[in-house]
């Protein structure tokens, strides 16, 4: 869903009105108002999910006439009442703009909606010149920075409202690109009949496709056509439904999908015992809108410090009562902030295979007041949670929080995953939409696996095939291990491989003789810092792919047992090898014999030409490189993988 930034531009044609023109304005916006009132205010609840910061831009030049002014003003704020006002919802923030600009109104500065609209009913009148190049280039510069209350993780969007007429209009396409740029999205409404002046204009300062962000009305009866546009545009809904979520309430669909739930509750020392019971109250009363059970969802609840320790499993006997009693005997348990230890525990040992459920939602709620003690390894354990398909939510509590941490532990988009709250006691106010948006996550996830379960089939191969794959696991850095784990998770997991004509095998284990004497470092100023760690560690970063290649040749791939399979070797490599000679060796008697050498290359220090040697022709399709081991590469080498596995 998506929020909606209403801005109302109305220039000056710097030319006399007569009054008529004047009352066609003025009716035009007091029916804009109608219509919004009337048809976006029933499906604001359809917004309680969803998460935007929004600027309402007011023209306030001498051109708008006192009554088209407070126009402006009754439309915003009938506009405000569609939207649910908070913290993790909508905020608002209110600009005016006249020869210069001026902040009316802060995103965080008002989380009650009845104040907030007092505050926009209070906004005066500036005048001055139309310059609506400068309100862009302050909205994006300025309003959406925590200074002005901004949230990153939140959508940004601006609304223009205008007759299409700008002051300039060269600097206002400049700026307007320049908001796209940064991932604002602009929507226009131009009122007017005289659209085909101003429309390419219009055109290319909103966001693409254009047909989803300009509408046009030339007349009252026009409104009621573009009203399923403007419902979409408001919370980007297609059709509202009496199933969907409603004012936080849990919806039939979200009880007929099941989810398994863990709980991450931070137990470290930054946090007082009283605001650790309002963590774990906050927690029941978000189970309690669940529907537990062993055909719905399951619940387990961890807390952490130094270690994490399992309050509640996840089990198929377990009741709602069950849970929050067993959560009534947390431990406060103080020490550090370990977020990496608790995130891999809660994926290896309750969203693991053994534990948990294989197709329903897997959804992980991390709590914290603060920031990890290892920020990388944080991540790093987020992205290899997301890489199973865990759906992660992050809730920062207090101005200790580091944003970016949030918006890097959790699923993307940051604006459906990412919360924060001012204090303990702010936790309250969302736990509808925390219990909201852990509907929506089994929903989709639902959704995504009786779509694949009805769209794939096991098609291939077509031919029986053996498939090994490589990799010195005593060379691989523990990133890169991490990662190839991953992607051959995913080539085994995918459900359009055919078992029956397929076999699967890894080799990894690549023994060597290490001198258990080191010789000494003699003192010296020509050394890097690569090159020194090397020298601590020679045998550590070097790869045994001769040794690798040459179990495989003898025990899976012999020269004199080819059982007509088609031959696959996989070769994950992110360093030099100790043996080129003998890995370009192994790798042209595998070859002879009809293996097929795929080289996946990790990171910038694997040698191209070894690699080139290694790898079957031709090297454009069996040479993946992968410069970053991010989720989006993991999926890219799966596909490149599997395509192989299929020709």
């Amino acid at each position: 869903m998506r929020r909606v930034l209403w801005s109302a531009v109305l220039s000056d044609k710097n030319r006399p009105r007569d009054f008529s023109e004047v009352n066609m304005k003025g009716l035009l916006l007091s029916s804009l108002l109608i219509i919004f009132a009337g048809i976006i205010l029933p499906f604001g609840d359809a917004c309680f999910t969803h998460q935007a910061d929004i600027v309402f831009v007011v023209d306030s030049s001498f051109s708008i006439r006192p009554d088209e002014f407070q126009h402006q003003l009754a439309f915003i704020r009938a506009v405000i009442d569609a939207f649910t006002i908070g913290q993790n919802q909508i905020q608002v923030g209110v600009v005016s703009v006249g020869t210069d600009v001026e902040v009316n109104i802060k995103l965080s500065e008002f989380s009650n909606k009845s104040k907030l609209k007092y505050a926009v009913s209070q906004i005066r009148h500036l005048e001055g010149m139309t310059m609506t190049h400068t309100a862009l280039n302050f909205v994006h510069t300025h309003m959406f920075e925590p200074s002005y209350g901004g949230r990153p993780w939140a959508k940004h969007q601006v609304i223009l409202i205008t007759d299409g007429i700008f002051q300039d209009t060269k600097p206002t396409l400049v700026e307007a690109s320049d908001a796209r740029s940064k991932g604002i999205e602009i929507f226009s409404v131009f009122i007017g009949q005289d659209v085909s002046l101003y429309e390419h204009v219009l055109e290319s300062v909103s966001s693409q496709p254009t047909n989803q962000h300009l509408f046009k009305v030339d007349e009252y009866r026009a409104l009621l056509g573009i009203q399923k546009a403007l419902q979409s545009a408001a919370c980007h809904i297609s059709e509202p439904s009496d199933e969907d979520v409603i004012g936080g309430e849990e919806s039939s669909e979200c009880r007929e999908h099941s989810a398994d739930v863990v709980f991450l509750m931070d137990s470290s020392s930054s946090m007082w015992n009283p605001d650790f019971k309002k963590q774990i109250s906050f927690v029941q009363e978000v189970i309690k809108g669940f529907d537990i059970g062993p055909d719905a969802t399951r619940v387990g609840v961890v807390v952490y410090s130094d270690a994490p320790i399992t309050l509640v499993d996840l089990s198929d006997k377990q009741t709602t009562n069950s849970i929050i009693t067993m959560m009534n005997r947390a431990p406060h348990i103080i020490g550090r902030t370990n977020t990496p230890m608790a995130i891999r525990h809660a994926r290896r040992k309750l969203l693991g295979h053994d534990n948990a459920r294989p197709h329903v939602a897997h959804v992980l709620i991390i709590l914290t007041d603060g920031q990890s003690d290892d920020l990388t390894e944080t991540i790093a354990e987020a992205e290899l949670a997301r890489a199973e398909g865990i759906q992660i939510f992050a809730i920062g509590i207090g101005d200790k929080v580091v944003a970016q941490e949030l918006i890097d532990m959790a699923t993307k988009p940051s604006d459906k995953f990412v919360f924060h709250v001012s204090n303990f006691t702010g936790l309250s106010e969302i736990q509808q939409l925390v219990t909201a948006k852990t509907c929506d996550a089994a929903t989709y996830i639902a959704q995504k696996s009786a779509e694949d379960k009805g769209a794939i089939e096991p098609i291939c191969p077509k031919v029986p095939t053996d498939a090994i794959f490589i990799y010195d696991k005593t060379a691989l850095n523990r990133q890169h291990h991490n990662f190839v784990i991953n992607v051959i998770s995913g080539v085994t997991e995918a459900r359009s491989l055919n078992s029956e004509k397929l076999r699967f095998g890894v080799v990894r284990d690549a023994p060597r003789e290490i001198s258990s004497i080191l010789p000494d470092i003699d003192l010296t100023n020509q050394w890097t810092k690569t090159d020194f760690k090397n020298e601590l560690d020679p045998e550590s970063k070097t790869a045994g792919i001769d040794v690798l290649f040459r179990k495989v040749r003898n025990r899976y791939f012999p020269r004199w047992d080819h059982n007509g399979h088609k031959r696959i070797v996989v070769l994950f490599l992110d360093s030099t090898l100790n043996n080129i000679w003998g890995a370009n060796i192994e790798a042209i008697r595998l070859k002879r014999d009809f293996v097929h050498i795929v080289v996946v290359t990790l990171g910038k220090h694997v040698g191209v030409e070894q690699v080139n040697k290694m790898a079957s022709e031709p090297h454009d399709s069996n040479i993946i490189d992968v410069p970053h081991v991010k989720e989006e590469y993991r999926r890219e080498v799966a596909d490149k993988l599997l395509s192989i596995l299929c020709q």
